[in-house]
């Protein structure tokens, strides 16, 4: 055997396939190829065992930041009915991680050198923590220990070892042992839903508009290149005209009908109905408040009836000019006189599904009994209504153990507060009012008595309400508006003023008087001042959660999104009117209701732009929408064409004062 062959190791595999060639030639060979093998080996086997050996560096790692919202998790996600979070992980030796949270709850996630006495935690254990959500800037944290990710856990599913389930990704980091950069995968599915929702309302909003202004655009040189043929425009022009003629005939016919022909019974109840006042508020400033709280507690002729105020403030914000929050101003400046204050966590699923830590606090004000309910983060108005609404509906019937988005500790403190500071045992009529409010002192004695009109012939519509006993036929009235006026008082005279008192008495005075005596579905009933019946009708799951409390999707299109965010009272409404077709709702004219209104030009054409998008978009729901009365349906759709040729319009009655005045 030559010197070559021996100076390959024994042991190896390659040296016994050499020893077993026959020819010189041939062994030296395969030896060198063997040697050559080894050699090109030996970096995997060192890396190998470099890797099973593997220690954390002292050095931070590259981690690509990104947002990302802390999900809320419903309580049937968590055994035992417990609504909680992950508890904090700790990333790998050497490094910690910080969350630094806002109020609107999205977390930066970062990444620096390890900090003396941090908490770990041994890898692959996950749970939800005991001590719900002490602090809103809790980090949230899980840690990987192959792919070098943090993504949030799913909360509707739960692997069998316990490990939630991956749901987004975050963030990646880059290899230790390599100078390469990994591309941060920011692109999560849920950005690309909100950036296509986004593209696709864009699209829409400018279809609609340029097809509204090449419409009238149109229909004006028609008008001008065709003026023989004036009488085809004519119906473009007239039909409101047209329909408001038959309305004001229609009233005087109801009218004497009611009165001298076939009158409508008025019945009183058995026991008087118990009445829940809700106030919600945002930042609303102490003069409003009071104003609006001493009003409610200055009703009369309904002293027999049990009485009590739910007050649910928005947030924690403060308005323009104001040194404390709205709801430091509630807690500490007018509802002084308080017997009871409780924070709790994960208190009820919000309307965005996420849950929300609120503080509660109890106690008179004017011997009026209240509860204040002051939510830590701002959800919109929708949001309180379906809170206040949800509970008194499952409360009335909560013998049958219903399900409900309120945790058992704010469902307690809730009934607690009904039964025993209150002395309610069924809440019958829930009447609403908006913080910039006040009402005239008979105000909702009016609103329970217009609430008692009804047609026995009608189908019963309310259950769950009260007593079987107390179930009488005026009961088919399950909501009534008041008559809102402006209110002049401490307030100079202007221009928007003298327009908005202007269009409430003409849109209280025609449209809504002929909806409550002829058809008897009024499709607004203002949140500013308004009456319920506490029923299925209108507080029960189909119409308050499944379609009121609809939380739009990032795919959604325009209609829906506008129908979600801007007027919620005529929303629910119509909802109600199209679900519930036997429905009936009226107005009370001598229920007066006074409330602010804009004084500058932007806040006024703001609120203009919702009041007519929000009224638009819910009046096209009602021109297509089943169970709609037909005369509705027809003023429905008069309304979005006249929104829709409003351009044509005025150009129309432009030429016709030009026309009288000019030639």
């Amino acid at each position: 055997m030559s010197a070559r062959s021996e100076a390959v190791p024994r042991g190896n595999k390659a040296t016994g396939v050499v020893e077993k060639a026959g020819s010189p030639d041939v062994r030296n060979k395969l030896l060198d190829l063997s040697e050559s093998v080894i050699r090109a080996d030996a970096p995997i086997a060192a890396a190998s065992r470099d890797f099973q050996n593997f220690q954390t560096p002292s050095i931070p790692p590259k981690l690509h930041l990104a947002k990302f919202t802390i999900p809320r998790v419903p309580e049937q996600a968590f055994p035992g009915g417990r609504i909680g979070r992950a508890e904090p992980h700790s990333l790998p030796e050497g490094t910690a991680g910080r969350c630094v949270a806002n109020v609107d709850k999205r977390v930066h996630l970062e990444s620096h050198p390890g900090l003396p006495g941090e908490a770990t935690r041994p890898k692959g254990i996950d749970r939800p923590s005991e001590d719900i959500h002490k602090d809103v800037t809790r980090p949230f944290y899980e840690p990987r220990a192959v792919n070098h990710t943090v993504r949030t856990p799913s909360p509707n599913f739960s692997r069998p070892n316990g490990r939630q389930s991956p749901e987004m990704m975050i963030g990646e980091r880059t290899d230790w042992t390599s100078s390469q950069v990994v591309t941060p995968r920011l692109a999560e599915p849920e950005h690309d839903l909100v950036k296509a929702g986004k593209q696709k309302r864009r699209m829409q909003k400018n279809a609609v508009q340029v097809s509204q202004l090449s419409i009238n655009t149109f229909l004006i040189f028609a008008v001008w290149r065709w003026a023989a043929y004036f009488y085809v425009f004519i119906p473009f022009v007239a039909l409101a005209l047209v329909l408001n003629c038959i309305m004001v005939f229609s009233i005087l016919v109801f009218t004497v009908k009611h009165k001298f022909l076939l009158p409508e019974e008025r019945e009183l109840p058995a026991r008087p109905e118990t009445i829940v006042y809700l106030l919600p508020c945002y930042n609303e400033t102490r003069e409003e408040l009071t104003k609006s709280l001493d009003s409610l507690a200055r009703q009369r002729e309904i002293e027999g009836h049990k009485r009590s105020l739910i007050i649910i403030c928005d947030g924690k914000v403060r308005g323009e000019g104001m040194q404390k929050t709205t709801a430091d101003t509630l807690s500490q400046d007018i509802l002084v006189i308080r017997t009871f204050r409780r924070r709790i966590t994960a208190a009820y699923l919000a309307w965005d599904q996420q849950e929300m830590d609120i503080t509660i606090q109890k106690g008179t004000y004017k011997d009026l009994p209240y509860i204040a309910i002051l939510k830590d983060f701002n959800q919109g108005k929708r949001d309180a209504l379906i809170l206040a609404r949800t509970f008194l509906y499952n409360f009335n019937i909560r013998a049958e153990n219903p399900q409900t988005r309120l945790s058992q500790s704010l469902f307690s403190e809730l009934s607690s507060f009904l039964i025993n500071d209150c002395g309610i045992k069924k809440a019958c009529c829930l009447v609403g009012m908006d913080a910039d409010t006040y009402f005239d002192e008979l105000c909702v004695a009016e609103l329970l008595k217009e609430s008692r009109l009804g047609s026995r012939s009608q189908i019963l519509l309310c259950t769950h309400l009260l007593t079987s006993s107390l179930i009488q036929s005026y009961q088919y009235t399950v909501g009534v508006s008041g008559y809102v006026s402006v209110d002049f008082q401490g307030y100079n005279w202007n221009f928007l003023r003298l327009y908005q008192s202007t269009e409430y008495t003409i849109s209280q005075g025609l449209r809504r008087m002929h909806q409550s005596i002829a058809t008897k579905k009024v499709s607004c009933l203002p949140g500013c001042c308004q009456l319920l019946k506490v029923c299925e009708t209108t507080c029960g799951d189909q119409v308050l959660i499944n379609l009121f409390g609809y939380y739009p999707k990032p795919t959604d299109g325009l209609l829906r999104q506008i129908r979600a965010t801007a007027s919620e009272d005529r929303n629910h409404v119509c909802l109600m009117l199209s679900a519930r077709s036997n429905a009936q709702t009226r107005q009370a004219l001598r229920a007066h209701a006074y409330t602010a209104v804009p004084d500058s030009v932007p806040i006024f054409l703001s609120q203009r732009k919702r009041w007519t998008l929000g009224a638009t978009s819910n009046d096209l729901m009602l021109v297509t929408s089943r169970g709609i009365q037909w005369f509705e349906r027809v003023l429905a759709f008069c309304n979005v064409w006249t929104w829709f040729l409003n351009i044509f319009i005025l150009a129309c009655l432009a030429c016709l004062i030009y026309a009288c005045f000019c030639e």
